[in-house]
């Protein structure tokens, strides 16, 4: 029962659940992984040999009030086949991180709608933790921005403490999706994200900006052609 509970609560697949127990307020459920999930993650072959476990304990989703936990038991093999030698690997798992799969997208979820330390303390991981989900997901969706498709760009400073630091951003106008943000409102500091322009946003029409000395002076050094 609880290894059903684990794949169609959890999705958590390719384990076997031994028992499941409390410990205070928090579900643990006790695994190992299936026979069949044991092989090479290079070759997939399954003449193995064991050389090595231990166990490994993952954040899930809460069930209500309670905190569950998952306690897997990994094995270190060596393939025969390809001679590689690796720990045990199943896809609800992100590298080797404690956070499953499943709990890193009820994070996210709860981030849609809350704020990083309001989704920390709820689901009680540290707030770092829900700060480098919340930071992957940036940039995931915002990394790699197309400049050769700007056609309108605008750029305007603002404090950042009490007047005396400043950030300068550029935004995509049709857009409104920042493009690039630095410290600083001289031309020093935007210089190097317009010599990117210059050479890659070739479908770019025009600069949106007050008549800041700094700004006006280095775009048009910059960008002579066309703005």
């Amino acid at each position: 029962m609880s290894t059903s509970v684990l794949y169609h609560a959890f999705q958590i697949e390719g384990v076997k659940c031994n028992s499941t127990s409390f410990e205070g307020r928090d579900i643990v459920f006790q695994a190992e992984i299936a026979g069949s999930y044991i092989r090479c993650p290079n070759c997939k072959s399954d003449d193995i040999t064991f050389k090595d476990h231990k166990e490994r304990r993952f954040h899930l989703p809460p069930m209500g009030r309670k905190q569950c936990f998952l306690n897997l038991l990994v094995h270190r093999t060596l393939c025969k086949t390809c001679g590689g030698l690796h720990w045990s690997h199943l896809p609800f798992m992100k590298g080797k991180s404690p956070l499953s799969c499943s709990f890193i997208r009820t994070a996210l979820d709860l981030l849609s709608f809350s704020t990083i330390k309001s989704v920390a303390e709820f689901l009680k991981v540290g707030w770092d933790s829900i700060k480098d989900l919340h930071k992957d997901k940036l940039k995931l969706l915002y990394n790699r921005i197309e400049i050769k498709d700007i056609e309108y760009l605008s750029v305007d400073e603002f404090a950042i403490a009490k007047g005396h630091e400043y950030m300068t951003v550029f935004t995509d106008i049709r857009s409104g999706r920042i493009v690039h943000a630095v410290e600083g409102k001289d031309s020093k500091a935007i210089i190097p994200f317009l010599r990117r322009l210059y050479k890659k946003a070739v479908n770019l029409r025009g600069i949106a900006m007050d008549m800041s000395p700094a700004f006006y002076s280095a775009v048009k050094q910059e960008l002579p052609h066309g703005i």
